[in-house]
């Protein structure tokens, strides 16, 4: 079972599971759920690199290849996040808009064409 779940394939598939599910916890506001994934997501890929040889990192190549990395992965979460963000405020502005015309079309149309009708010699003035 644990060959299993070390297989290449197998972790990364999960993994990419895994980060799909932490965003949309993210993106729902249950942090106490993204914090759990976040954690497991953790614990499982140093599960899986738990022969990683951390005396390497003391070569400048090594901590620039990490370093590499870490600025990779967290410009394209940037990207993914912002993407989310600007997604929610474009939905947020759809629902602002139809509500204002449903108001505007049920409640101010007939009171200004009834006011228009009233002080009609104000109006051409």
């Amino acid at each position: 079972m644990i060959e299993f779940l070390l297989s290449s394939l197998v972790f990364y598939v999960l993994t990419i599971i895994g980060i799909i599910w932490l965003i949309v916890l993210h993106e729902k506001e249950s942090l106490g759920w993204a914090n759990t994934a976040f954690t497991l997501i953790l614990v499982y890929c140093f599960w899986k690199f738990a022969n990683f040889d951390f005396k390497k990192l003391g070569d400048p190549i090594e901590i620039i290849k990490w370093l590499g990395l870490y600025l990779v992965i967290g410009i394209g979460w940037s990207f993914v996040k912002w993407y989310f963000f600007l997604k929610n405020i474009l939905e947020d502005f759809k629902n602002s808009k139809e509500k204002f015309e449903y108001d505007y079309e049920k409640n101010y149309k007939p009171a200004i064409k009834e006011i228009k009708e009233k002080n009609v010699w104000v109006i051409n003035c």
